[in-house]
């Protein structure tokens, strides 16, 4: 990365920080400057204090009040630099961390489900989620430093250099040295991160598998965890064999930077002495130089620093700036045209890998106002043109466009969608129903009305308030396959779209539960569009129109009546369920 473009992260990133915080950078600024000229003053005051004690008769008492005034103004600089730092950025960086949150999850949310396929993503994704926010203030925090420094460095270099040029010359070498060092210490430090982060996911996931419940029945059914401790310790070596020549060549940068300290510091403390002795400095200079020399030396290693730190802190904010101002995967393409919404796909196609095809070249025209059925064997792609169709998977190649109304922002907001691995979370079953918190009760009931799970929610004592799971509730419920199942139906239908998709939705219903569902969401049709994944041929019996699907291929589209004469596909399936015993009613 070029030094260029990496102030050009820094500052978009500090983009972000004016967004969630924008009086973090004037007050500090101002904070930074009042310390700074306050510290030099101090310094100087304290001086002339040493050798007014040492060299002069004046009086205690006046000794006296210079040292209480020195204290007063110290106690003061400490009480408002203490209140910047310690109330006023703390209530800020909860601000700016609530708002990266908050950007973080937007930004994530938007990816099409395909970039989860990416372990660079995932890296990336990870980073950002583990991070608090603390880079979008980084910068703005190093240029403060920066202007600190600076005045600082002019200070210290005019008394070295009125003392002697050879102070200014040991600052200057005890500098490079930590400009080397640390510049090599950063370079190990980010290799080993980058490397590690795989291992860090792994390691979490695996830590996942042995706190979740939901794996507690395999891991006490079969010796599994025995397989993940093994799998945890082999991590853990491949992990350090990959840094170990990293690990050695940091202690030893880190000991021979602490050696070349020591020499400095006693060569300091020498000269010192001898022009001490020799009387070409005073106590109160004596004092000063030993001990500012340490402040003089990382005044001008900040300034030195500044453009290597911030060219550092660039790599990690490209992983986090991936994320947060990445072009979002969903589709974008909604138009104007409420009079015959619609989806049109033009030469569709999609693929998990170069040498698999899960959908090929799909050319349809999709009415939004009908009842859709999506059929064919397992494995012909139906779950993959729903999750193509509604933006979780970006094409492989073709178009999609979207006609709906002008002012539906993005066209995941069309849908409610029910896939078969769907996720119930331990919260109340209102929030699981409505999980944006805002529950709505008449529009949970109606949703759990739906779904047929109402008459069950009624009679647990906390109705729809109960917590699912014993994960943060020792009191939480657990619920059936068949009732996990409805409560997914009803965030579903809850979500209120334009356009409700299900995946197998009776795959764990009993026959009569299911037989009550088919009702009601053909009932839906008069209200929205109903698109459903089905092998259930008394649903597709009673829809517009018939989608099905073979081997990655749209065979057959039409009406059930259509189809049955043409003797396809469709027919021959409907064929063998009435040769397995099913009854296809009207």
């Amino acid at each position: 990365m070029k030094l260029k473009n990496s102030i050009l992260t820094n500052l978009r990133m500090t983009k972000h920080l004016f967004k969630a915080a924008p009086a973090f950078c004037g007050m500090n600024f101002l904070n930074t400057f009042f310390n700074t000229i306050t510290y030099i003053i101090l310094t100087l005051w304290y001086k002339a204090l040493i050798d007014e004690i040492i060299y002069s008769k004046e009086g205690f008492a006046k000794i006296g009040v210079g040292f209480m005034f020195y204290y007063l103004i110290t106690i003061a600089n400490f009480i408002t630099n203490s209140w910047v730092k310690n109330n006023f950025n703390e209530k800020q960086k909860v601000r700016i961390n609530e708002y990266y949150k908050k950007t973080i999850y937007e930004k994530s949310v938007e990816k099409s489900v395909e970039s989860y396929q990416s372990e660079q993503y995932r890296n990336h994704l990870h980073n950002a989620v583990y991070n608090d926010g603390n880079y979008l203030y980084t910068f703005s925090e190093k240029v403060f430093d920066l202007l600190d420094a600076i005045i600082m460095f002019v200070f210290f270099f005019n008394i070295f250099w009125h003392l002697h040029p050879f102070f200014i010359l040991l600052a200057l070498l005890s500098a490079a040295k930590n400009l080397f060092c640390g510049n090599k210490l950063n370079r190990l430090r980010y290799w080993k991160y980058q490397h590690n982060l795989p291992f860090e996911r792994n390691t979490r996931n695996i830590f996942l598998l042995f706190y979740s419940k939901q794996y507690a029945r395999e891991f006490r059914l079969y010796p599994i965890g025995n397989y993940f401790i093994e799998k945890y310790k082999s991590l853990k070596q491949e992990c350090w064999k990959e840094n170990k020549k990293n690990v050695y060549s940091e202690a030893l940068t880190n000991t021979i930077s602490e050696i070349v300290d020591l020499v400095i510091s006693l060569t300091n403390i020498a000269i010192l002495a001898i022009f001490l002795f020799r009387g070409l400095i005073t106590v109160g200079e004596f004092s000063l130089v030993l001990t500012n020399f340490g402040n003089a030396v990382g005044n001008i290693q900040r300034l030195l620093t500044f453009l290597p730190n911030i060219y550092h802190d660039a790599w990690y904010m490209n992983d986090i700036l991936t994320v947060i101002d990445g072009k979002a995967n969903t589709p974008q393409n909604v138009f104007g045209g409420k009079k015959h919404p619609r989806i049109k796909m033009e030469n569709v196609s999609f693929s998990y890998n170069q040498n698999k095809i899960a959908l090929n070249n799909i050319n349809l025209e999709i009415p939004l106002d009908k009842k859709i059925a999506l059929m064919g064997e397992n494995g012909a792609g139906k779950s993959t043109f729903i999750k193509v169709l509604t933006g979780l998977y970006k094409p492989t190649s073709g178009k999609i466009k979207y006609y709906y109304s002008t002012n539906m922002i993005n066209c995941s907001k069309l849908f409610s969608l029910l896939l078969q691995n769907y996720q119930i979370f331990a919260l109340s079953i209102a929030e699981n129903v409505i999980p944006d918190g805002a529950v709505n009760k008449q529009k949970v009931d109606n949703a759990l009305l739906f779904s047929g799970l109402k008459e069950k929610i009624d009679t647990l004592p906390d109705g729809i308030d109960t917590v699912l799971t014993g994960e943060f509730s020792e009191s939480g419920v657990s619920f059936s396959g068949g009732e996990k199942q409805k409560l997914a139906i009803s965030r579903t239908y809850a979500a209120d779209r334009p356009v409700m998709i299900l995946d197998e939705p009776s795959g764990n219903l009993d026959p009569l539960a299911e037989n009550g569902l088919i009702k009601k969401i053909n009932e839906l049709t008069n209200k929205k569009a109903v698109i459903l994944i089905t092998h259930n041929p008394v649903y597709a019996k009673n829809v517009d129109l018939i989608l099905f699907f073979h081997q990655g291929c749209l065979v057959e589209h039409g009406t059930p009546e259509e189809l049955i004469q043409k003797k396809g596909y469709y027919y021959r399936m409907l064929v063998e369920k009435l040769k397995m015993g099913e009854q296809i009613h009207d």
